[in-house]
Order: structure tokens, then sequence, then C-alpha cells
């Protein structure tokens, strides 16, 4: 999904601890205080509509309220250090909504959207390959002109449909050379093979299967909209689908 390397950004939580806040001297913790503040100003209310600030507490008072959340900002800038220093070349960052969020938080949220079931492999067709010459060891995807832009799913759990339309849209630039925006909403509102359920979950692989039978619209013609509405949508939209 489009989150991956702020999970393991995150995630490295779990392996490193960072300093508690109540051992910071003034200077520092005023320093990130000051950042918490900047955080609000830019990110509050969408993390706040999206539930994705710290649950409130009646037990707690203003004070430890205050020093949760700066204790949550500073696990996530040492989690992102550890993560440059063992990724040089990834890109990582508390800059974005989810910076108050615990690993076991972020993990439920990010992972809630995909379904359990069967990962069994299906019988396919035998396909013929077009001879290719000699390949490179290795490929650096960010560089290229096929890796489709990060997306945001909002308050739908449909970061399945987003995986299917990201791998198609990779897939048929690399057969074609063109990229593609194809329309996340579709799948979202329509592929409902293997149990897929629109925001409450789905199967990428299914969806997948749903977008090589019938076919996606462009997104700028069936726009998303599930990210603010939190509704799966209607399956209506009669645009144009490319295969």
């Amino acid at each position: 999904m489009k989150l991956s390397a702020l999970f393991f950004a995150i995630s490295t939580t779990s392996a490193t601890i960072a300093p508690s806040v109540h051992y910071l001297t003034d200077d520092a913790r005023a320093s990130l205080a000051a950042e918490l503040k900047q955080w609000k100003a830019k990110f509050g209310s969408i993390a706040k509509a999206q539930g994705l600030l710290p649950p409130a507490s009646n037990a707690h008072s203003l004070a430890d309220t205050v020093t949760d959340e700066l204790q949550r900002l500073l696990n996530n800038k040492h989690a992102v250090e550890v993560a440059r220093k063992n990724n040089p070349k990834a890109t990582f960052s508390t800059d974005h909504k989810f910076a108050l969020m615990t690993e076991v938080e972020f993990a439920t949220y990010v992972k809630g959207s995909f379904q359990e079931g069967s990962r069994s492999l299906r019988s396919l067709p035998e396909t013929k390959h077009a001879p290719t010459g000699p390949q490179a060891a290795a490929v650096d995807w960010t560089t290229g002109s096929c890796m489709p832009p990060v997306r945001d799913q909002g308050q739908c759990g449909s970061c399945w449909a987003f995986s299917a339309t990201g791998a198609a849209e990779m897939g048929h630039c690399v057969a074609t050379g063109q990229l593609l925006d194809l329309s996340a909403q579709q799948v979202t509102s329509c592929s409902t093979e293997g149990g897929s359920a629109g925001c409450m979950g789905g199967w990428p692989w299914y969806a997948i299967d749903y977008a090589a039978k019938t076919g996606l619209c462009l997104e700028s013609d069936w726009p998303y909209t599930s990210g603010q509405s939190g509704d799966t949508g209607s399956c209506t939209n009669n645009c144009a689908r490319k295969k």
C-alpha cells in the first residue's frame, strides 16, 4: 500500500527506544513543543477529523495530555532517524498527519482494510512472453516514469483498492510506456469478488481480477470520494473503461 515507507519508519519504534521527554533539557523540550505546535497548525484539523489523534482520557490532566503528545512526536522523530540511518537512499519524515500515532495504532489503521482469506495460487493459463535482452541486477523504480504517486485512502478502508489500481497502472506503463491514473473509487465501489466490501476492506488480488474482466475508468472520470465520506459509494458510473 501507498504508506509502506511510513509504516516502516513507525515500526522501527519496536526495535529502538526513544528518550523520555521527562529527561529532555528545558531547551530541547521547548523546541519539541514548538514542533508540536507547528504540526497541530498544519495537520491538527485533518488528524482530528480522521480520528488520528491520541485517544482522549478523562483521567489525564492537560499537562499529561501534552506530555503524551510530546512523547509520541519524539518517538516518531527517533524512528525516522533510525530509518534514515538504515535506509540512506529512502526518504522519511514526521511531516504528515500520522506523526502522533503509535506503531500499534498506525498498523491497525493501515492493515484493517486488508481482508484475510485464502491466498492459494489459482490455475492460470500458460502465457508467452516477448523475448527480452539482458536484465539489470537491480532496478530503482522510484526514478522511473512508471511509478504511480503516493495516494491517501482517507477515512475509508480501501487500501486494497489502491493496491490493485497501483499494480494495474504500473503494469500497463511497463507494457506501453503510458502511466494512467486509474479510478480507485470504481474498485472500491464495484469490486465485490471474494467478499470485498468497499470501505470495510477487501482483497487486492480479487480486485485485479475485477479490473482484468471489466476494465477501469480514469480517476478524472470517476474521482475518489470515499476518503472524505467514509462511504463505499454506489457502482453506478458509466464512464469509458480501459483494459
